[in-house]
């Protein structure tokens, strides 16, 4: 009885652990994205500029 009550209690905070995981892995691939997508605008937006600057210098 007291082998299934351990059994049970470490199950239970091993559940507990992986969904801290996926809720924090979850977090940061939402972080990362977000950062992603801000550098790829940033990209653009410098060649953008760069674009203009030639076109002016035509």
């Amino acid at each position: 009885d007291s082998l299934a009550s351990q059994e049970t209690n470490i199950r239970s905070a091993l559940g507990r652990i992986e969904d801290v995981d996926i809720a924090e892995e979850s977090a940061n691939l939402a972080k990362y994205s977000i950062l992603t997508q801000a550098a790829a605008a940033m990209v653009a937006q410098a060649n953008n500029s760069n674009n203009a600057a030639l076109m002016l210098l035509q």
